[in-house]
């Protein structure tokens, strides 16, 4: 692998600031240690602004948080729009990862309009309508996993963008998540257990040792699991573990020296699932009776199309050349009808399993010097190795109408339906650092006068730098032929020489997905040699990114008025790899591939916020920040061009209710966020039809990489409300509610395209009686691009499709805290997602938002029984049991979108029935 250039600058930094910090600490520790501590001296502990102790969250309600300004802040003296899910709700919940809690965040959920590739093992929020894939954060560390709760200890999120959060903000908001950290007080233990009625089954430990008691501690966190999801087969298999230390190294009132250090090891194996209902190609000729046809006579089928040139290797017959055959066509719409193929089950096969390691780690340095200035030094590495065997990222179903084979024998699958895959492989290796260092320093009016202090207040400033270098390599392989046909191309690259895959379905003898070995393992086959190689384009990228970071947070008149300013300066460089193909055509391999500058940015975002207590019981408050993006490095344009750096600003309008002594938290947020230079992360539409066009042309060199590598731009604007409950009105009870009126539309949809299919569609023409590998004529291709051409200008305004206008969760606990049920829990909750629009319709080339197709919502109820018991002073046991989707026994499927030239489906989702876990554990 190579490896990126070293952090020289900050890990010098880190290194002079721990050095110095620890011979201050040891000196002034041995000064120390033989005098005595007065009673007075021992109760002045001053908490860092860094971290926030989760033990202190009291059921539902989190009081603090770093969410909003990255210092340990009250909830109720943020101004930005911040929303803290507390333990003991994510176990009433059943969440046990960030994405089972997603749809309880306030404008949050599962970004299911990109679910096609479910073999992307990280976390996929969408934040007030917007995608917002790159804002999760662990401890603010970007890390690789799906964030599994086996090792968190809360989950926040920050709403919009947010200038403050140092480079890890998304223009759409941050999903922020703690890590457990080993207890100095005393050794506890537990083991939990879990098992679904679909087949999954987990096991964790977690134990933590108190080494030097108030000094020294290590925990360890152990997870085995085998998650399968309703749709089969499929499964994630993990192996996780995490251990993490802390030491107090210097512990005195005014000067005190911490060290925390986790580390995580990921050894994963799944079968990845369809996301997404699969497509298919086969109702138009269904309709037309299944017709099959000797294709040795011309003519086509109704519902069918000719092949072009087309490698094909079919377990159980030789590798041919079905150019001339026919295959069924279509709208590639979803299957909507199980007769054509059931919703629960997995057209991928459980072929092909694909490795996943992960391991990552971060150390913390932390120095308080008296009782108002405090330091921190932390450095992070991650590193990541993905391989798909098979990459299947959307399957469409076809059908064989031929009754002869290429080679005149008789065609022992006519009429049989099929699924097809181009042989694709995919490696991905990551590599991420990032060193930081932090400083606050608090000065408090007090300390001149009482009157001063009334009303000049107590006052933080915060610095922080930030390094933070990420290198990611995809080596995308294709199987090919390197012994061409008489005839073919002897470019390797070329689309002919593409050996495909095809597995027929047998639904009568239980036979409904692709047959399939590893891809990347060498076939010899009726004198081809078939190879996975690098004919695709491989992609090789780095960012680095420098941040400074300076922040005011001030209290003034008795702390009614909060006021946080914030401003920061970036620097951010983008490489990437140019790597060529030989003379046959064939790529080095990413991870061979060194990267050049390519573009470098400066950016220079604020946050200004301002909180009013009008009265002890509300709150007024004002946020407007602006957020920005390292650039692309992986992805170009359709120009091969560096993608614009993406952007955004907004702004928020609350009001906070805290009512009953705190137990009651109400908050109404009225927002406004703009996003400009958003990446297509569906891929983009056009580059099938425009590679077949050059393909047709003899101008392989002109053929645009598929996605990820060319894409394509967008710009947003969301506006709405939130709302927030949070009740603890006793021990008993437990309330969660939470509502959200969005929308979001789009504007500037796909320059990069306009402009591409207007300087070439001229010469394209000069030839449109040709032919393309996709059976149709040049010009037919290029009408196909003109279509996709209005649509795209038609964009501006329409709402995001799937985007839900309403939107809103709630949860409820009772406890049973004494008598003969005592330990008895009952919990429900409710997740709701309201009508969304799919799709607007395009007539006469202009698009008619007033007629857009709408979905229908849909709510989803879970319900919980618990009980937990102490056993002989220090035995904990406890078990919950959890129905999820408790009043929807049959499933549902929802349509994502829909095409605005007719309205026929795009995407669908199955949602499935009923589901119940079993969760039993003992703490000790």
């Amino acid at each position: 692998m190579q490896e990126p250039k070293k952090l020289s600058s900050i890990a010098l930094r880190v290194a002079v600031l721990i050095a110095g910090t620890c011979a201050i600490s040891m000196a002034y520790g041995q000064a120390k240690s033989s005098a005595e501590t007065s009673p007075e001296q021992a109760e002045t502990i001053v908490l860092s602004p860094f971290e926030v102790d989760a033990t202190a969250d009291v059921g539902y309600v989190a009081e603090r948080d770093l969410s909003g300004t990255r210092l340990n802040t009250s909830l109720r003296d943020t101004a930005a729009s911040v929303t803290v899910l507390t333990k003991e709700f994510l176990d009433d919940i059943g969440a046990i990862n960030v994405t089972d809690a997603l749809d309880y965040m306030p404008n949050v959920t599962y970004d299911t309009l990109n679910n096609d590739a479910t073999d992307i093992n990280y976390v996929r929020p969408r934040i007030r309508g917007l995608s917002a894939l790159d804002a999760v954060m662990v401890d603010f560390f970007p890390e690789y996993t799906d964030l599994d709760r086996y090792k968190l200890e809360r989950i926040g999120v920050s709403r919009g963008p947010n200038a403050i959060l140092a480079g890890v903000g998304d223009p759409a908001g941050t999903l922020t998540a703690s890590t457990k950290k080993a207890g100095l007080r005393k050794n506890t233990a537990e083991l939990e257990t879990m098992f679904t009625t679909t087949g999954s089954a987990r096991f964790s430990l977690d134990s933590n040792r108190v080494l030097i008691k108030d000094r020294l501690a290590f925990r360890v966190v152990g997870l085995q699991q085998n998650i399968k999801p309703e749709i089969q087969p499929a499964y994630r298999k993990d192996k996780r573990l995490f251990v993490a230390t802390t030491a107090n190294i210097v512990d005195l009132p005014s000067f005190r020296t911490t060290f925390d250090a986790n580390y995580e090891w990921v050894d994963g194996h799944d079968v990845n699932g369809n996301g997404n209902l699969p497509l298919e190609n086969v109702s138009t000729w269904v309709a037309a009776g299944s017709p099959t046809k000797d294709n040795s006579t011309g003519g086509i089928l109704p519902g069918t199309v000719n092949n072009g040139k087309l490698l094909l290797d079919i377990p159980g017959l030789p590798v041919m050349n079905w150019a001339g055959t026919m295959s069924t066509t279509g709208t590639s719409n979803p299957v909507l009808q199980e007769v054509l193929f059931p919703y629960d089950v997995n057209i991928k096969g459980d072929d092909g399993v694909a490795p996943r390691k992960v391991n990552q780690g971060s150390f913390t340095l932390r120095q308080q010097i008296g009782q108002d200035l405090f330091l921190e030094a932390a450095y992070f590495h991650a590193e990541e190795q993905n391989i798909w065997p098979i990459k299947v990222v959307g399957a469409r179903i076809s059908a064989d109408p031929n009754l002869l084979l290429p080679n005149g024998q008789p065609n022992p699958n006519a009429g049989k339906f099929f699924v097809e895959h181009d042989g694709r492989t995919d490696t991905r290796l990551g590599k991420r650092d990032v060193g930081r260092l932090q400083a606050v320093y608090s000065f408090n009016f007090d300390k001149i006068s009482p009157t001063m202090g009334k009303w000049f207040g107590r006052h933080s400033v915060f610095g922080l730098y930030e390094n933070k270098r990420e290198w990611v390599a995809t080596e995308r392989l294709q199987t090919v032929n390197t012994t061409p046909l008489p005839g073919f191309s002897s470019n390797l690259s070329a689309a002919e020489n593409r050996v495909y895959h095809r597995s027929y379905l047998d639904f009568e003898n239980g036979i409904y997905s692709f047959s399939a070995y590893d891809y990347r393992t060498a076939l010899d086959k009726d004198g081809l040699h078939i190879e996975a190689l690098p004919v695709l384009a491989q992609t090789t990228a780095m960012t680095k990114n420098e941040s400074e970071t300076f922040a005011l947070q001030s209290y003034f008149w008795d702390d009614r008025i909060v006021t946080m300013f914030g401003f920061r300066s970036d620097e951010s460089e983008t490489y990437a790899g140019s790597p060529v193909r030989d003379s046959r055509g064939v790529f080095p391999l990413a991870r061979t591939v060194p990267t050049e500058l390519t573009v470098a940015n400066k950016f220079n975002p604020t946050s200004k916020g301002i909180v009013f207590h009008a009265l002890p019981w509300i709150s007024l408050s004002y946020n407007e920040s602006e957020n920005f993006k390292a650039g692309a490095a992986a992805s170009r344009d359709f120009f091969g061009n560096n993608l614009p750096t993406e952007g955004g600003s907004g702004k928020d309008y609350g009001v906070r209710l805290n009512l009953l002594d705190d137990r009651l938290s109400v908050s109404l947020t009225k927002y406004e966020s703009g996003r400009v230079n958003a990446v297509e992360t569906a891929g983009t539409v056009g580059i099938n039809e425009i590679n077949r066009i050059w393909e047709a042309l003899g101008s392989p060199e002109k053929v645009l990489t598929p996605f990820p590598t060319t894409r394509d731009t967008f710009d947003n604007v969301a506006k709405g409300y939130e709302l927030s409950l949070t009740f603890n009105p006793n021990r008993s009870w437990r309330f969660y509610v939470t509502g959200a009126k969005n929308e979001t539309v789009l504007s500037n949809y796909h320059p990069g395209f306009q402009q591409y299919f207007a300087q070439n569609s001229p010469t394209w023409l000069k030839s449109s009686d040709l032919v393309t590998s996709g059976g149709n004529t040049i010009a037919q291709e290029v009408a196909d691009l003109e279509t996709i051409s209005e649509i795209n200008l038609s964009q501006e305004g329409v709402q995001e499709f799937n985007s839900r206008e309403w939107s809103g969760s709630a949860a409820v606990a009772y406890s049973f805290t004494e008598g003969l049920l005592k330990g008895l829990k009952f919990t429900a909750n409710f997740r709701y997602l309201g009508d969304a629009i799919v799709g607007t319709p395009v007539i006469n080339k202009i698009a008619r938002p007033d007629l857009a197709y709408n979905e229908d919502g849909y709510s989803i109820v879970g319900l919980g029984l618990s009980y937990s018991k102490r056993f002989r002073g220090r035995f904990d046991f406890y078990t919950s049991l959890k129905v999820d989707n408790a009043l929807d026994y049959d499933g549902r499927v929802t349509i994502l979108a829909r095409s605005p030239s007719d309205g026929s489906p795009l995407k669908a989702r199955w949602t499935p029935g009923t589901s119940a876990s079993l969760t039993t554990g003992v703490r000790f």
